[in-house]
């Protein structure tokens, strides 16, 4: 896994299993600024595994919460 694929899992995470939408913003504060969320969204967004909204606010897809929980099963 690239390190670009471990921030775009986290913030995936983070949108799957928290309440939302978020904002990029909001993503950002999450990890206290540590990682690069803003990008880690565009690249979801990309991938059809996040979805804006409305205005700013971001909301994981049922792709994306399928992704989410299917990488989280026991193997």
């Amino acid at each position: 896994m690239t390190y670009a694929e471990g921030i775009d899992s986290l913030v995936l995470q983070t949108m799957c299993e928290e309440p939302g939408p978020w904002t990029k913003a909001e993503l950002r504060r999450e990890f206290d600024g540590n990682l690069d969320a803003e990008d880690a969204v565009s690249r979801l967004v990309a991938r059809g595994l996040a979805v804006k909204v409305k205005g700013d606010f971001f909301a994981a897809t049922a792709s994306g919460r399928y992704a989410h929980e299917v990488g989280e099963a026991p193997q």
